[in-house]
């Protein structure tokens, strides 16, 4: 199984994945054990394929946002 890599918002290591249900549809959620990011994927993807789709997402965002909130990067 592939690990899920840090929140790319706030750097965060624990971040979980859970099966959630919206309609008769079951997805998965992604989140943020911190900052309470989330992310979801629905339709017929797999955990595996959920984790890779986050997973490759960049880290631009993370650098975003520690720029504006550095006291609070400091304070981790």
């Amino acid at each position: 199984m592939t690990t899920l890599k840090e929140c790319p918002f706030c750097g965060e290591k624990e971040v979980t994945t859970t099966q959630g249900i919206k309609g008769i549809n079951a997805h998965y959620v992604i989140v943020c054990s911190f900052c309470g990011a989330v992310t979801s994927f629905e339709g017929n993807m797999s955990k595996v394929a959920c984790t890779k789709a986050w997973n490759r997402r960049g880290r631009a965002a993370w650098h975003e946002w520690r720029r504006g909130n550095e006291e609070e990067v400091k304070g981790r």
